[in-house]
Formats: C-alpha cells, sequence, structure tokens
C-alpha cells in the first residue's frame, strides 16, 4: 500500500451541511448502534481522568442532538465545575469527522482506549477481519506489522479518487460511489459469512463497547447515562429511504429486519443493566426532513430533550464535584506532619517525572555499576582520593544522550543496595513541576525537603538566618543515610551559572549526583568548583544493540512486531544513537513501517531531522495548519497544556477551523478532539505530563523537540502567542446568556451564525477556588510577547500577588519579578516593581505559610514599623492601601500598644529572646487579670490587662513553668521540679509543698483551697498535700508495675483522671477526691488513649480523650489485613472497684457498649457521673488538641479545622477552616461563647479567635516572628500574646470592638500596685 493512501485513511475534517447521521457499518459492516423502527438507541457515558477534570465520552449521536448537547448543556456544565475547581471536558469522537473516517479502525481504537482510560489497562483495539477473500482485497489491506497480521479497511481515496477533489460536487459524487459500494460489501457478507462470523466480527464500536464495558460490569451505573429517541408517526409507504438510512438499518427499500432484530436484544439487554434513573427516553415527530429546528414540534422535542438531560445530569455532576472537592486526606495528613502543600505536590511531581524518564533507561550498564560503587564506597570504581574525601558525583554527555533516565533509573533502585536499604532520596529534575525552574527554586526546594527530615520547620529556610544547604546536610544524623539527585543543571534559567551552593566535600553517608550537559557553561562552572575529575562520569550514546532492543520492546507494547526487513535496514544502517533519537525514530517505525513498503529511509537523520519527519508525518494525516498550530501551543505555553485549553484554543483559530472545515458553512464550531487524542498519543513518548492545579497538561518533553518546533513553523509565533495571550486575558469572548434567557433553539441559531463556540471564562478567581491556570501562563506570554508595562501592572497589583502566593508559590513570584525586570526600562514603574520584588522577600515566610496576611502585615508594618512608602512611587502606595479592602478580620493591638508594636516590626530580624513568657494563666473570678511566667528570668507576674501594666512582679524564683490558682490571690507554682505555693498580692511564699514531680511529667492540680494533688516522681502515685503546711494528706496508689502518663483535674477539684501507660488496653483511671478513692478504670479493649489530647468539664462530669486502634503485629500479612481489610466489634470494658479500696485488686468487669467500625483516631467523651461512654466523634483527620466547656467541645485536626461538637446532642455545630496545620493549643472564655487556637508547634504562626455560637472567625494574628505563647482573656474580650524580646504581654482586640471599662478593677492591696518582690532563698 502507498504511504499516501495509509495517510489519506487519517484525514478528517467535520461532516457537511447535508449529514445529519450516518451508518456505522464500515466500521464493523454490521449497523446496530444508530438505527432501526421506531426506536433509536443511543448511550453516553462519563469518565474521569484526573483529580479536577469530568470527562465525558459520547459515541454515536444524531449531529442536530449532539450540537445542542454541545451548544446548550454543556456550557452551563462547564460553568458550574469551573466555578467548583473543576474542568469538563466532553469527548464527541464523532463529532466533525469525516464520513468514512467515523467508520474507520482509528475511531474504534480511540473509542475503546479512552474509554478503558476508567478501568483497566488494556491493549489498543484495531477493526479486524480474519479471512481473504477477493471481495475484500481492494477494500482491505493486509497488516502484517499486527500479530497475527490483519486486513485493516482502506480509506475512501483508495479506490476512488473523486474523493479528494477540492470541488464539493465531485467530493459528493465520490462519496455517494463509495457508499454504495460498502452497502453492498455488507450485504455480501451478511449473506456469505456464517452466523458464528456476524456474531464474532459483525458488531459496531457502540456494540463492543458496550460489551466490554458495560455489560461485563467494568463500568458501574453510575457513570452511565442512556439517551434513547423515539420517532412517531413516520408512514412508511412515503418513506425517503435515502434520509431513513441516516437514522434507521436500511435493506435497500425497506427495513433491515435483521438488524433490528439486533437492536431490540441490544436494548433489552441494556434497559436491565442501566438504572433507570439515568435512562431518558424523548418523543419525536417523524418529518421527511429529518431533525429540522425549524419545525415547531422538533424545536420543542430539543428543548425537552436538552432540558430532561441536562437535569438528569446535574445530579451527577454535582456529586462528581462533591467528590472531587473533598480533602486530600494523604495529604493533610503529611501537611499536618510537618510538610507544606506545595512541598507535598512538588514531592509527588519529582516522583512522577521520575518513573516517566525510568521508563526510557535502555542499556547503560556499566554507567549503572559505577554509580552503584560510587554510592557503596564513595569513590567511582576503584579510585583511591585523597584521605577518602567524597564529593558530589557528576554525569555529563550531549543532549538527549539519556542522563536523565540514568538518574531516574539509579533513584528508583538505590534502596536495593547493601547498606542503603534505609536510605532517604530528595529527587529534583530540572522543569518537571513549575516550581523547579530557576537555581533559587531548585535550591529553596531541596531546602524545605532537607528541614524536614532534620526536624525542622519548613518556613525556617525562609527565615533571615535560616540555614544554607551545606548546614542543613550537616544536620542529618548519620543513621540516615541520604542521596540528593539534581538532573538537568543547564536548563536552570539562571546566566551567568552559580554554583558557590554546590559541597566540595560531602559526610559518610550521604550522597549526591547531578547531571550537566558536557558543552555547557554548567559544567565548566561544575568541574572548576569540585576541582577534581575523579568523580566525573561521561553517559556515551546508546549502542545499536540497545537500540534495537528498545525499539523491539516498544513494538511489542503495541502488539506488533518488527518487520524482518526493517530489522535488517536497523543493523546494517544505523549508527551509534540517543535515547531521544530512539523514541522518534520509534515512533516514525511504529506509524510509518508498513506503509513505506519495508523501506526505511530516516534511520540515519539527525534528531532534529527526525523530528521534523514526524511532524511533516502528522502534517500529511491531518489538516497542515491544525499540526502547525497545535505544536506551536504546546511550545509556547510556559508549563502546558490542558486537554479543555487545547480545545478551546484550537476552536478560536480561524486559520485551524478553516484549514479542517473546507465546506461546513453553519455547523457548530469546534474542532474535532479526535484530532488532539490521536495526535497525543501519536506523540506520548516526547510528551511531558504532569499536573497543574490539579489538571492534566501536556508540553514537550525534550527542549530540542520545543526548539525544532519553534524552528519549523517560526512565520507563526507571533500569531499562536497573541491568541494563546487573548485567550488567557479572557477577550476571546465567548456567547453568554442575558439574564432574560432565550429559547434553546434561538441561542443555538445565534451561536451558529456567529461561528463561535463556548470557551473556559478567565476570571481570576472563580466561587470557589483561583484560575490557577491563568495566573501561571499569563504572566509568561505577556513576557514573550514584550508587554512588560502590562506585566507590571499585574505584579503591583495586590489581589494578583495574593491569588499567585495561594496558587503557585512565592518562588514563583520572584521569577516573575526577575522576568519583568530583566527587560522593564528605567523609570518609576520598574522602581516599583523592585520595590515590591524585595518586599516579598522580606516577608518570604508570611507570604508562604499564610498569604492572605500580607496585607495586614503591610498596613502594620507600614504604620508602626520598618517599611517606608516612598512617595514617588503612587503605585506602590495603591499596592499597601489594598488593606483597606480586605475583608478578613485582623486581631489588632490595642491603641496604647502601637508603639511597642513598632518596636516588633522595626526590630524582627533582632528581638532579644532571652526574655520569653512561658505562659499566661487566669484567676478564678477576676477578669482583669492575669498571670505570666517568664522562666528564663525566674519571674512572675500579674497584670493588669486594660492598662497592660504589671501590679505584682515576683522575681528569684527557680524556673517557673506552670500555675494553678487555688484561691484569690494564691497560687501553686511549680518551679523547677517543686512546688511552692505563693500569695500573689503580698509577694510572699506561703510555703513549699513535700516532694519533688517527676522531670518529664510534673502533672498537679488544685483539689480546694487548702488541698494540692501531684503526680509521685515514680508515676505510681497521686499524692494530695497542704497548701497551708505543705504536709503529705494522703496518697492514691494506682496498682503495682502501673505507671500515669497524664493527669487532669476539674477546676471544682472533685475529680481527677489519670492515664497509665502500662497497662494493656490503655486505661483512664478516675478518682473522686472528696472520697478518696478511685471509681473508675475505663478501657476500650484493642484502643489505646492518648490523653495529650484530652480535656475535663470544669464541673468534673465529662472528661474528653483522643482515642486510637493498638495494634499487636505478629507478622506483615497480618498486620496488613488488620489495618486495611477487616472492620472488628470492640467491646467497652468498664472495671470497677469496691469502694473500700483506693485501688482495684481484682477488678469487675462490665460489658457496656460497642463502638462500631472505630476509625484509627477519633474523640470519646466519658460521663464520670455513670462511668459510661458518653460521646464518640469520628472524623477524618486526627485531632490535635482539645477544650471543653459545659457544653461544647471544641477540638482541632491535623488538616487545620476547628470543630464545635455539642456536648449534648453529640451534633457538629461548626467545621471551622483557617488554619494551615493542626492547632494543638485551644483555650475557651470563661462562658465558652469565644476560643483562641495556636499551633505551639510553630508551623502555622498564625492566632485565631473564634465566636463559637456563630461559628465565624472573629480575628487573626500573624507576629512575622516566633510566637512564645498565648492566652484568652477571661471575659473573651481579648487574645494575649507572648512575643519574644518584648517585656511587655500584647493585647489584640477583634474589629470593632474596644477594651470593656469596669470600674474598681484594683488587684489585692491598691497600695501595693507596681510592687516587685524578691522571694529567692
Amino acid at each position: 500500500m502507498r504511504r499516501s493512501e495509509r495517510r489519506n485513511n487519517l484525514q478528517i475534517c467535520p461532516r457537511r451541511d447535508s449529514d445529519t447521521g450516518g451508518s456505522d457499518l464500515w466500521s464493523s459492516t454490521l449497523p446496530l448502534d444508530h438505527g432501526g423502527a421506531p426506536n433509536t438507541a443511543k448511550v453516553t457515558n462519563m469518565i474521569e481522568a484526573t483529580d479536577r477534570e469530568i470527562y465525558f465520552l459520547k459515541l454515536k449521536y444524531s449531529v442536530i442532538e449532539r450540537i445542542f448537547l454541545q451548544q446548550v448543556v454543556y456550557p452551563e456544565i462547564r460553568e458550574l465545575c469551573i466555578n467548583n475547581g473543576c474542568e469538563l471536558v466532553v469527548y464527541d469522537l464523532q463529532l466533525g469527522l469525516r464520513d468514512e473516517f467515523c467508520f474507520g479502525y482509528i475511531l474504534r481504537s480511540f473509542s475503546q482506549k479512552i474509554m478503558t482510560q476508567c478501568s483497566s489497562p488494556s491493549r489498543r483495539a484495531f477493526f479486524t477481519l480474519e479471512t481473504r477473500s477477493l471481495l475484500l482485497s481492494p477494500r482491505y489491506y493486509l497488516d502484517e506489522l499486527k500479530e497475527p497480521a490483519n486486513y485493516v479497511l482502506k480509506p475512501v481515496s483508495a479506490n476512488i479518487e473523486k474523493y479528494l477533489n477540492d470541488s464539493e460536487e465531485v467530493y459528493r459524487e465520490g462519496y455517494r460511489q463509495w457508499e454504495k459500494n460498502m452497502i453492498h460489501l455488507q450485504h455480501v457478507l451478511l449473506q456469505r459469512s456464517p452466523l458464528e462470523f456476524q456474531n464474532n466480527v459483525c458488531k459496531s464500536v457502540i456494540h463492543e463497547s458496550l460489551e466490554r464495558f458495560i455489560f461485563s460490569g467494568v463500568w458501574p451505573k453510575e457513570v452511565t447515562f442512556w439517551l434513547r429517541r423515539k420517532f412517531s408517526d413516520r408512514n412508511e409507504g412515503t418513506t425517503n429511504w435515502s434520509l431513513n438510512a441516516n437514522f434507521f438499518d436500511i435493506a435497500v427499500d425497506r427495513i433491515d429486519d435483521v438488524a433490528q432484530s439486533r437492536l431490540e436484544s441490544l436494548a433489552d439487554r441494556l434497559s436491565r443493566q442501566i438504572n433507570p434513573l439515568q435512562k431518558l427516553d424523548v418523543k419525536v415527530k417523524w418529518s421527511g426532513s429529518g431533525i429540522n429546528p425549524d419545525e415547531g414540534h422538533h424545536a420543542d422535542y430539543l428543548t425537552e430533550f436538552c432540558s430532561r438531560y441536562q437535569q438528569m445530569l446535574l445530579g451527577r455532576i454535582e456529586e462528581e464535584i462533591q467528590r472531587k472537592q473533598e480533602p486530600d486526606i494523604r495529604c493533610n495528613k503529611s501537611v499536618s506532619r510537618g510538610l507544606t502543600k506545595t512541598l507535598y505536590q512538588e514531592i509527588q511531581q519529582q516522583t512522577l517525572m521520575c518513573q516517566n524518564m525510568a521508563e526510557h533507561f535502555y542499556g547503560k550498564e556499566r554507567i549503572l555499576n559505577s554509580i552503584e560503587t560510587y554510592i557503596q564506597t564513595g569513590h567511582v570504581d576503584n579510585l583511591e582520593t585523597a584521605q577518602g574525601t567524597i564529593r558530589p558525583l557528576v554525569l555529563h554527555g550531549v543532549a538527549g544522550v539519556g542522563k536523565s533516565s540514568v538518574l531516574a533509573q539509579i533513584a528508583n533502585q538505590y534502596c536495593t543496595l547493601e547498606g542503603w536499604t534505609s536510605a532517604v532520596a530528595v529527587v529534583r529534575f530540572v522543569g518537571a513541576s513549575t516550581r523547579c525552574e530557576t537555581l533559587e527554586q531548585l535550591l529553596q526546594s531541596v531546602r524545605e525537603h532537607l528541614s524536614v527530615l532534620v526536624g525542622l520547620p519548613v518556613m525556617s529556610v525562609y527565615e533571615a538566618d535560616g540555614l544554607s544547604l551545606d548546614a542543613l546536610l550537616g544536620k542529618v544524623p548519620p543513621e540516615t543515610p541520604l542521596i540528593v539527585f539534581l538532573d538537568g543543571l543547564e536548563q536552570l534559567l539562571d546566566d551567568p551559572p552559580n554554583v558557590s551552593w554546590l559541597p566540595k566535600e560531602l559526610p559518610s553517608h550521604i550522597r549526591m549526583l547531578i547531571s550537566v550537559r558536557t558543552d555547557s557553561t554548567w559544567m565548566k562552572a561544575v568541574q572548576d568548583r569540585l576541582s577534581s575529575s575523579g568523580f566525573l562520569i561521561e553517559v556515551p550514546p546508546m549502542t545499536v544493540d540497545a537500540v534495537i532492543d528498545a525499539i523491539n520492546s516498544r513494538f511489542s507494547q503495541k502488539n506488533l512486531v518488527v518487520p524482518t526487513e526493517i530489522d535488517t535496514q536497523l543493523r546494517g544502517q544505523l549508527s551509534i544513537s540517543t535515547p531521544l533519537h530512539t523514541v522518534v525514530l520509534t515512533i516514525l517505525l511504529l506509524e510509518n513501517g508498513i506503509a513505506l513498503e519495508k523501506k526505511v529511509t530516516f534511520i540515519n537523520m539527525s534528531t532534529e531531522k527526525l523530528i521534523n519527519e514526524a511532524l511533516q508525518f502528522l502534517e500529511d494525516s491531518f489538516s497542515k495548519m491544525y499540526i502547525k498550530k497545535i505544536a506551536l501551543y504546546l511550545a509556547l505555553s510556559r508549563y502546558g497544556l490542558a486537554d479543555a485549553e487545547i480545545l478551546d484554543v484550537l476552536s478560536r483559530d480561524k486559520d485551524v477551523m478553516e484549514g479542517i472545515v473546507p465546506y461546513q458553512k453553519s455547523l457548530f464550531r469546534v474542532v474535532p478532539c479526535l484530532l488532539w487524542l490521536y495526535m497525543k498519543e501519536f506523540l506520548r513518548p516526547i510528551l511531558l505530563e504532569r499536573t497543574s492545579h490539579g489538571l492534566l497538561i501536556y508540553k514537550w518533553k525534550y527542549a530540542i523537540v520545543e526548539d525544532a518546533v519553534k524552528a519549523r513553523y517560526q512565520n507563526l509565533l507571533s500569531n499562536c502567542e497573541k491568541l494563546l495571550l487573548s485567550y488567557y486575558q479572557g477577550t476571546l469572548k465567548c456567547p453568554l446568556f442575558s439574564k432574560k434567557k432565550p429559547s434553546i433553539v434561538e441561542s443555538i441559531k445565534s451561536t451558529l451564525d456567529a461561528n463561535m463556540c463556548h470557551i473556559r471564562s478567565q476570571n481570576m478567581q472563580y466561587a470557589q477556588c483561583f484560575n490557577g491556570r491563568k495566573l501561571d501562563e499569563l504572566p509568561w506570554l505577556l513576557y514573550q510577547r514584550g508587554e512588560l508595562d502590562e506585566l507590571a501592572n499585574y505584579l503591583l497589583s495586590m489581589p494578583w500577588i495574593l491569588a499567585k502566593l495561594s496558587t503557585s508559590g512565592l518562588m514563583v513570584v520572584l521569577r516573575e519579578f526577575d522576568m519583568c525586570l530583566s527587560k522593564l526600562p528605567g523609570g518609576q514603574r520598574r522602581a516599583g516593581v523592585l520595590f515590591v520584588r524585595d518586599l516579598l522577600s522580606r516577608l518570604a515566610a508570611i507570604c508562604c505559610e499564610d498569604p492572605k496576611q500580607l496585607p495586614i502585615q503591610l498596613h502594620l508594618r507600614s504604620k508602626y514599623g520598618d517599611i517606608a512608602v516612598p512617595d514617588d512611587l503612587p503605585m506602590v502606595r495603591k499596592f499597601f492601601d489594598a488593606y483597606e479592602n480586605d475583608p478578613s478580620p485582623l486581631l489588632m493591638p490595642s491603641p496604647q500598644q502601637t508603639k511597642m508594636m513598632g518596636r516588633v516590626y522595626r526590630s524582627l530580624a533582632s528581638l532579644d529572646e532571652s526574655h520569653v513568657f512561658g505562659g499566661f494563666f487566669n484567676f478564678r473570678n477576676e477578669l482583669d487579670h492575669v498571670i505570666s511566667v517568664s522562666p528564663d528570668r525566674g519571674q512572675i507576674q500579674v497584670w493588669n490587662i486594660r492598662s497592660n501594666e504589671a501590679v505584682r512582679t515576683l522575681v528569684g524564683l527557680q524556673q517557673p513553668k506552670d500555675v494553678k490558682v487555688c484561691d484569690t490571690y494564691k497560687a501553686v507554682v511549680l518551679c523547677s521540679r517543686e512546688l511552692k505555693v505563693y500569695d500573689l498580692d503580698s509577694g510572699e511564699l506561703v510555703c513549699s509543698l513535700k516532694g519533688v514531680l517527676n522531670i518529664r511529667m510534673p502533672f498537679f492540680g488544685v483539689h480546694d483551697a487548702d488541698h494540692t494533688i501531684a503526680m509521685a516522681r515514680n508515676r505510681m502515685y497521686v499524692n494530695m498535700m497542704s497548701n497551708v503546711t505543705g504536709e503529705m494528706v494522703t496518697t492514691f496508689k494506682v496498682g503495682e508495675d502501673r505507671f500515669m502518663d497524664s493527669m487532669l483535674t476539674s477546676e471544682n477539684g472533685e475529680r481527677c483522671v489519670c492515664g497509665d501507660a502500662v497497662q494493656k488496653p490503655f486505661p483512664l483511671l478516675v478518682w473522686d477526691l472528696h472520697k478518696r478513692k478511685l471509681i473508675y478504670d475505663l478501657r476500650i479493649q484493642g484502643h489505646e488513649f492518648l490523653t495529650k489530647v484530652s480535656a475535663i468539664s470544669k464541673d468534673g462530669h465529662y472528661v474528653t480523650c483522643a482515642c486510637k486502634r493498638h495494634y499487636v503485629l505478629r507478622d506483615e500479612v497480618i498486620d496488613k489485613m488488620l489495618l486495611y481489610h477487616r472492620t472488628l466489634m470492640f467491646v467497652l470494658d468498664i472495671l470497677l472497684v469496691s469502694s473500700n479500696d483506693y485501688y482495684a485488686d481484682e477488678p469487675v468487669t462490665k460489658t457496656f457498649m460497642e463502638l462500631e467500625d472505630p476509625d484509627p483516631t477519633f474523640i470519646v467523651v466519658y460521663d464520670l457521673q455513670s462511668g459510661s461512654l458518653f460521646k464518640k466523634w469520628k472524623g477524618t483527620y486526627s485531632p490535635t488538641g482539645v477544650a471543653m466547656s459545659q457544653d461544647l467541645v471544641v477540638t482541632g485536626h491535623e488538616d487545620g479545622t476547628v470543630c464545635v461538637w455539642d456536648l449534648v446532642s453529640g451534633s457538629l455545630k461548626h467545621q471551622l477552616i483557617g488554619h494551615s496545620r493542626g492547632p494543638d493549643f485551644l483555650r475557651l472564655s470563661n462562658n465558652g461563647k469565644r476560643c483562641v487556637s495556636w499551633d505551639g508547634t510553630g508551623r502555622d504562626n498564625t492566632i485565631r479567635l473564634w465566636d463559637l455560637e456563630k461559628g465565624v472567625c472573629l480575628g487573626t494574628f500573624y507576629s512575622g516572628c516566633k510566637i512564645s505563647c498565648c492566652a484568652i482573656s477571661p471575659d473573651g474580650s481579648m487574645v494575649l500574646v507572648g512575643l519574644p524580646g518584648i517585656e511587655k504581654l500584647v493585647t489584640l482586640l477583634p474589629p470593632g470592638e474596644s477594651q470593656p471599662v469596669r470600674e474598681g478593677s484594683v488587684f489585692g492591696d491598691a497600695s501595693r500596685s507596681g510592687a516587685v518582690f524578691d522571694v529567692s532563698e
């Protein structure tokens, strides 16, 4: 078969005006999916592609109905998806195709391939015939690449040359001749072939799809819809059989009974399989002209059809959106343990890239052996270096030689090397993600990763004194081997190269592998830096045998074999090659081998020429303009394009549409999606797939391919850049409905007349999310087009910067500032851009941790602190004034503290941390005063929170850490390991309590004004001591060999609850302090209590605690089975003790209730009056903190949410969102109506004040420096904060509120106000 004939089999253009349907017999010789009197069965299927895209695959639909769905139903649903952070992609595989192409094997292949993406991996399916005959030979060619060889239908042009004529009249005559021949072929096959052949081979595309996906149960019912059109009032006696052939199966001049019988059987099976709620039957009156929207009854039919289908579809779409909006549990759990979401996504992207590159590894075993030797010994081969110095290993070679695949292969298998099985890998491929393009981005990403490994907060790398790469490597413990992979340094957008960060020496447990192109400036810089050639390995080109093995492997994956003639040519003509050359060569061989009549002419072409050959093949196969434009769009985009974006842009490209629509005048203007799907499959080995803001995007994987595309189509570069820029600017307008929505028929007619299609709206922010794709691509396109003033306007816009920081991160934003400054001429605009760029760098920690705080911080620092806005830069002043429009509430310092806050913001980098508050503590019946402790200074102070003055100061204490108020002015203070009672009014030591506490668990509480209870040093007893004499009063003994790990005491002193860390299952021990006895030993079989997350009500009636399942690991298999597959029933054991004993010698077990299907970590509440389990709350994320009032329980969780539970009903009242990490510090006001939350670990340095009744955030505070402690005032009106280096507490007020004024707010004896007492002993 000639090459031109094979290529013409791929030619595509939309149907002509007169085509309203068509038979599917040409791909299968039997039309079972499109017609039949009086009903017509059609199927639409929904499939899922990525975590933010919803795909629809539509097979064989009537053209008019499909156009109306594309124009009326899907645009509204797409807007719904976009506003909820998803994307809708409609794959109508036949809309817009040439008639004969609808029946070809390529459509059949892609129909099943696209459907298979959501089920299980499968080989590409083709239409085949396994018989030879003279009738078939003119219309089919033998494809010997298949194993076994198969017959494939030839294109129309192979037998009818008129079909290729530019004249529409000649073309249609050729098409009619071809159609007549194919109908004849169908009848011959049906009459002469056995029944078994008809049943197995003579099937339509949709019939095979139904068998393979629907009837087999591969696809669930909820993702399948059945739309059926029913004709009525059809007079068969006056039927236009030519027209009927577009809607029914016709045998000469009558309805085909055989086809109708098969159709009825198929419909019957389908009706039993499809959910009745997802089945749509619509009646339509038969017309001699087919479906005509101008006829009234047909307009009504189309209106009903679209409305009912949209209503049916919306419910399923909303469920899908809700599912996709569910939080990424794995991501949020990782974030709660120290990662940032940005770092988590970066690691995911790099892992995907590593796996992808490893697939292209061929041969090079010697290189692998040398690298493995380096990892195990620190040297290459047997090289002995001076003093055994270990240096980074450098892989170098020419472009496309396979350096990346070598590194990827090592990264995938290093853990099999002896001594490195537990090693940790930090892998970065330059350009693999949107956050790894410059050296600054690369190093920052690696430093973030290393900071997590060594136990430092990720945000610490953004601080002014953040650790360098060398310093972080030095902190990696020797017991944790580490390998750092850095690939493609020459691709970094930095000139000249800077390698001062590259370590000259490495610790013995650390290895570093980097790759760089031999002829790049980076290679020379690296060589000069390392000053050693012993750690350089050159990656050689592939050998001929390796190339042939790679080609054979690729063919076998496609279930194909390389013809003997081609294999001989390869071995005789092929010279040494590179992996990229091999990949492109394989692509061409797969598509052209049989068509080239066993003679391959491009074997020894250069890689650039091979790429051009592949592009030429696509141009010959499709519309040339289409191939040129799509190749350029992929090259010109910054990070790549998603499916929906590609179809949008192509459909609005006039040159593309005119090139593939030679006769179309009135049909819906949309590019056939099969064009892009085929090209994507054809070029998949050289396309880079990665995710961006939840969408799967595509871009050229190799820079050499991108350069070749730009060079080949240089004359179209400017137009493509302009169109792509207009797309993301939102100036490619699409018709939208006005408030008074026209009828469906009127709206579609107006759009058809305008030759327009619906495209994605390009708002910066949608209802539920930012438009991350616009935020990523628009600055790059403006930069490429040289529109620097407009780019500067975006960079000086606070809403734009906040959106960019929230979606892309600080490093990407700084990169865009640098791009703009590299070409922006001098003047006020340049000065403003430079000023804002430096400002964001200084506030890096805030920008990364909580960008929403940026306007607030700029306002505070410009008003009180270290930032002065230049008067000659009005655009910068406008940037700062964005705070005035910021709707987020801010906790503001009281008016008396503005000067003090100015000092904080002016001296953030040099604050003296020698004075740090250790905590704030409230009095029981005092609203205006609080207690603070300063362990380092040995100081306790009593503060008037209204005047912000210290009314009492006690100095000379030994490391005061904790305070429990026992009387109006008396308090028990934990000093080092001892308890002392002080009169805070008179500044006197009342007494020292007998004994010392456990240094790790110094737990104590107040029973009443005269007694304190404390856990003994050996953790086996609870002691009660007198606050008057300091002597021991009594002891509560838990039991032999039982050790407590926590202690809670109710505010009224009636109940004490301790956790036991020894007994299995871990119990909660409850004492009645008045009766001085153990009343409950609470356990849940197979579980353990996490007493670090626990609280007790003031009256001692309830205790709440986190609880998780306890696993006994026997072996790996049993552990996995228990963890993932078993649903167990647990029994709660309540241990009752004798009222005459202080501890239980022989406890009585009582089966109380069952806990069904427990989560690994959940919250339980016990009623301490009855000893029963009162409430159990299961959440998606483990709790990190808990607080309790008389009627509410407030819990913080790993994902940063704060949940408010009703203690009586057990319902979830509010789920409060705002923290980026799980808050472990929760404190309630005295009335329980307000709560302050904070992450004491420092991973989320924001403090938030919540209204628990309304479920709203009253205000947020971010200091810009480490917060030492915080609290809420007793009346809930203020938040109290301790900052390092600040000797006074900071009081913060919600917006719109002022300090309540109370008369007589005096602490104790007024004459002692401001007194300082030295209580040192």
